[in-house]
């Protein structure tokens, strides 16, 4: 499989979970500071929002990439 193919299956799969949850988070460690027996920390947690063309968008590039890779595969053959 070739790199372009797998980036437009990834932009597929990326494309249908931004369409259905509209977005995903993540969290981010900080460790502001550590004394002998003390630790503090903080996880604040981050939201991306993906938008609903946004995913659209991908699905539809990745399906490019995918279907024409294989077309011009096709043809090679």
């Amino acid at each position: 499989m070739k790199k372009s193919m797998a980036a437009g299956l990834i932009l597929i799969v990326f494309g249908i979970q931004g369409m259905i949850f509209g977005g995903f988070s993540y969290f981010v460690d900080w460790r502001n500071a550590t004394e002998k027996a003390v630790s503090i920390s903080e996880k604040n947690r981050h939201k991306a929002i993906v938008p609903l063309m946004g995913g659209a968008a991908a699905i539809a590039v990745g399906s490019l990439l995918v279907f024409v890779l294989a077309r011009k595969r096709e043809e090679n053959d």
